[in-house]
Formats: C-alpha cells, sequence, structure tokens
C-alpha cells in the first residue's frame, strides 16, 4: 500500500473517536506471529493472512456486523429500538459479490459458496 503500511492506517483510523467504531479486518501476506500480534495491538478485529479461506472471511465479516448490531441495539439512546445499519447481513448477501472469485481461485466449494449469498 503506498505512503502508510496497513497497520498505520488502522492505528489512524482507531485512534479517531469519529472513526474508531468501524471494524477492521487485516488481509495480508505477513503471517508471522509478531506481524499478527502487530496487526491486533494496531486496533484490527481481525487479522487473516494469505492464503486464507474466503469462508474464514466471510464468517468473520458475518460476525463483526452482529457484534455492531446488538451493541449498536444494547446502547440505543430508546430502549428497543434499533436505528438500521448502513451495512447489514441481509445487504451482504444480496450484494453482487462478483470480486470474490479473485480473491481465492483454488478454494474448493467457492462456487456453491456464492451461490448461496446471492439467495
Amino acid at each position: 500500500m503506498p505512503g502508510m503500511t496497513g497497520f498505520e492506517v488502522t492505528k489512524k483510523l482507531k485512534s479517531d473517536f469519529d472513526t474508531s467504531h468501524i471494524p477492521i479486518i487485516l488481509l495480508t501476506a505477513l503471517s508471522s506471529p509478531e506481524k499478527h500480534l502487530e496487526g491486533i495491538e494496531a486496533g484490527a478485529d481481525a487479522y487473516i493472512a494469505k492464503p486464507f479461506s474466503v469462508k474464514l472471511l466471510l464468517a468473520r465479516v458475518f460476525r463483526l456486523i452482529e457484534q455492531r448490531d446488538k451493541l449498536r441495539e444494547k446502547f440505543s439512546s430508546e430502549p428497543g429500538i434499533v436505528r438500521p445499519a448502513m451495512c447489514t447481513l441481509t445487504g451482504i448477501k444480496n450484494l453482487q459479490i462478483g470480486w470474490l472469485p479473485s480473491l481465492n481461485r483454488t478454494s474448493p466449494g467457492l462456487n456453491s459458496l456464492l451461490m448461496s449469498l446471492r439467495r
């Protein structure tokens, strides 16, 4: 990434109150335990090393969104009222996800996973 490392971007986003709530998943070729620790200490919500499993990536994305939705519901100013999220699980499943095959072309069962998400 030109100009800044992923760790630097993560630290910058997580140190700013206006952006600190945004979930960050570092998807990286840096797979050493030291780099993993550096990513988590920078504030990343997840650290996934390449080669990676698309299923793992999607599971982590869905869990992060669910966690944010639960927090939003719990800390809503009016109990019982949940304001719509900018990005929901239903919205993600309805996305045209043509970019996913290029992420991991060797993943067995990728086509069936993509088909199930489009439903």
